[in-house]
């Protein structure tokens, strides 16, 4: 049999921190550091090991972990590998060129079903070098051609399912992979830290639908970056209690980068026309954080172009681009006597859609077709009770009707939106007092302010009017009812404020309403 080195990042111990590669390290050390931070992660490892010389073979090994809550169990498979020590004190990690990875689960809830898959991986022009210490190692690595495709995969139990995988196909092509990963163990925590740069990548997938259909899916990308740091208890993680694994150190940072991605679907079906959807991305972005602050999510792409065709019903084409758009969500996540903040944010700019929506319903170009935008930013101050990962807890929490979480706060920093010639714009802050559920019964007493600022909004009814898109005996009815929540302020120019006073009163425009 052929062995060659294999990319590290398919076997998931690869680390060390830069630096650390002076030091001699055994190859007993490497399969050490392997097994301790696959067994953190909740996997029970099994494995022969067989000294021959300067190479330690490591037999095929076995993976297996209950699924939480006793829904059943999981297990996986791969094929064994050499680990052979070097003159300099290092220790290469040699892979067959191609091995097999099997999946496999059995779910007893809500229905017994079992499932298996199995992986053929191949790869050509890799090396893989493990040097450092056994609490401080090292991997680099690099590969020309990673292929993954799925060699066989079958589900019992679940008869639509099992027909829909029943000619299932997954491959996968990545082109001129690097990486460096590091896992340092100390004070009773492992911590990996992962780079890894890839170029060209590719996949492809097909799937059986009901009624003879079938979708296929393709797409790739140019380049992607990765940087991933996890520290994990030695003693372990609890999923069914998430909450006191993030109290002990637990941790993830992860940032990726991608560039010139595209993914393209067709679903066919006996009785329609093919239904084909795509999407590109000059360029996407996203960083995770999550630890005892809570999950901190963050999104970011460019260049962003939407199609849809042969849309049953419909009897055009939808497609939509977007210059650029970012995202965000702040949520904390452990219990605490003092509130904590969560938000939320969106930004969408230069939105456009297609000529051939415009035409549906503006074929004479009578409104304006400047470029959409939208940004809108929410804060909350929220008290949690209870560690809202704690399951247990929370389904305690669900039998008795008690919410975890109290909101203290809500505030809009930022609101604008401008499509059609009308841009909005908008802030305002509450706060809410749940010790009086009298005023407002049965919820807590609001108290703060906001105001909303909008322009062209007249000028746009009138045009929708003159389209036939607003009833002319409508017109009336609309703008009172824009009367008695707004006053002008300018030429088009629409303000409302609203405020609740800590009397519990509503004033409108400076009107009391309640």
């Amino acid at each position: 049999m052929i062995r060659r080195t294999l990319l590290s990042t398919v076997i998931p111990f690869a680390a060390a921190v830069p630096g650390a590669g002076l030091a001699d390290v055994t190859a007993e050390e490497v399969w050490s550091a392997y097994e301790a931070y696959t067994e953190a992660l909740g996997l029970d490892v099994e494995a022969t090991l067989d000294r021959s010389g300067q190479t330690l073979t490591v037999g095929d090994i076995v993976m297996t972990a209950p699924i939480p809550a006793e829904y059943g169990s999981f297990r996986m498979t791969v094929d064994g590998f050499d680990l052979v020590e070097q003159e300099d004190g290092s220790v290469s990690i040699l892979y067959p060129e191609t091995m097999e990875v099997g999946v496999s689960a059995t779910v007893e809830e809500p229905e017994p079903a079992d499932f298996d898959m199995t992986l053929e991986v191949g790869m050509t022009g890799s090396t893989a070098v493990a040097s450092g210490t056994a609490n401080d190692l090292r991997i680099e690595s690099s590969t020309d051609r990673v292929t993954v495709s799925v060699a066989d995969m079958t589900i019992e139990g679940d008869e639509d399912a099992a027909e829909a995988v029943e000619d299932f196909s997954l491959e996968v092509t990545i082109e001129d992979a690097q990486g460096t990963q590091s896992l340092v163990r100390r004070d009773g925590t492992m911590s990996l830290e992962a780079v890894s740069e890839t170029g060209r990548s590719d996949y492809s997938t097909a799937i059986v639908l009901p009624e003879e259909g079938r979708s296929t899916t393709t797409g790739g990308s140019e380049s992607t970056r990765a940087e991933i740091t996890i520290s994990i208890p030695e003693s372990g993680v609890d999923y069914m209690n998430l909450a006191e694994g993030l109290r002990s150190g637990l941790s993830l940072r992860m940032e990726t980068e991608t560039i010139g991605s595209e993914q393209s679907s067709e679903t066919l079906t006996s009785d329609m026309p093919a239904t084909v959807q795509t999407t590109e991305f000059g360029r996407n972005a996203a960083r995770v954080v999550f630890d005892e602050t809570g999950l901190d999510v963050e999104g970011s792409v460019e260049d962003v172009s939407v199609f849809y065709g042969g849309i049953p019903g419909l009897p055009l084409d939808i497609s939509a681009q977007i210059a650029s758009g970012r995202g965000s969500a702040v949520i904390p996540l452990l219990a605490s006597e003092e509130a904590q903040q969560a938000g939320y944010s969106i930004t969408l700019e230069e939105v456009t859609i297609g000529d051939q929506i415009w035409r549906l319903f503006d074929p004479e170009s009578r409104l304006p077709r400047d470029p959409a935008s939208l940004k809108l930013e929410l804060l909350a101050e929220l008290t949690i009770t209870e560690d809202l990962l704690d399951i247990e807890a929370m389904m305690a929490a669900a039998e008795a009707e008690e919410m975890p979480v109290e909101l203290g706060s809500i505030a809009l920093p930022e609101l604008a939106f401008s499509a059609l010639g009308v841009s909005l714009a908008g802030s305002g802050a509450f706060t809410l007092d749940f010790s009086d559920r009298e005023t407002f019964a049965p919820g807590p007493r609001p108290e703060g302010s906001a105001r909303m600022e909008v322009t062209g909004l007249n000028g746009l009814i009138d045009t929708l009017s003159e389209m036939g898109l607003v009833p002319q005996e409508q017109l009336t009815g609309l703008r009172l009812g824009l009367g008695m929540v707004t006053e002008v302020t300018g030429e088009d120019v629409l303000e409302s404020r609203v405020e609740v006073t800590p009397e519990g009163n509503v004033l409108v425009n400076g009107m009391r309403v309640r």
